[in-house]
């Protein structure tokens, strides 16, 4: 740790390791504290030791789905690779290739809601930014998702949603993300739509699907 403290890369990394995966102390009590990890690993690859930048890059990715984590990913295997560092450029290729999602058409209760088409907005928007590869299906349900097909179609996630008419002019839409790999959900959420605002709300759900997958 003294060797760590004073500044010594290889030393901070092999403290983060030690952080990240337990150590036992003089009463033989096992610890692991993550955040203190994330400090010596950032220290470590911040003086640019390129094994440091792979492992911080790792870290982020096992838990990706945070929000930020895949950008700090993308950027710790960038300044890795940039170094020449062969596991940190495959990973970027794999992290870097357009996110495969199926969204289904969003079911409707209530009267007549033609001009009111949330899906094909959402569809065209992803697919618009480059970052997403948009399929349609109606094989989504809020009831069952069947997780083990959407894998083998290479379906990183699945969205669907419904809207539901309370009155005249207002509804309640409804939208889930969930992530095939793990198979839990991302993000769910209930808002209310006036008749006029369908097509801002596909936008804004757009934004959100883009902030919940990529965390950008």
């Amino acid at each position: 740790k003294k060797s760590a403290e004073s500044g010594y890369s290889c030393a901070q990394l092999m403290l983060g390791n030690i952080q990240h995966g337990g150590f036992i102390d003089d009463d033989s009590n096992s610890y692991v504290d993550i955040n203190e990890s994330f400090k010596w690993y950032i220290k470590a690859a911040s003086q640019g030791l390129v094994d440091a930048q792979f492992v911080l890059g790792s870290r982020y990715e096992e838990n990706i789905e945070a929000s930020g984590n895949r950008q700090q990913a993308i950027y710790w295997y960038t300044q890795a690779a940039d170094q020449g560092h062969k596991e940190s450029k495959e990973r970027l290729l794999v992290l870097n290739k357009p996110f495969s999602i199926a969204i289904a058409p969003f079911e409707f209760t209530g009267e007549d809601i033609s001009q009111k088409d949330v899906t094909k907005i959402i569809s065209d928007n992803l697919t618009r930014s480059g970052r997403f590869n948009v399929s349609i299906s109606e094989a989504l349900t809020d009831n069952q998702i069947d997780f083990n097909s959407w894998k083998q179609l290479k379906k990183d996630a699945v969205v669907f949603g419904k809207i539901e008419q309370i009155s005249s002019n207002v509804y309640n839409l409804y939208i889930y993300i969930y992530d095939v790999s793990s198979q839990k959900s991302l993000y769910q959420k209930k808002v209310r739509v006036h008749n006029s605002g369908f097509r801002r709300i596909a936008h804004f759900l757009s934004d959100k699907i883009h902030e919940v997958l990529l965390g950008e």
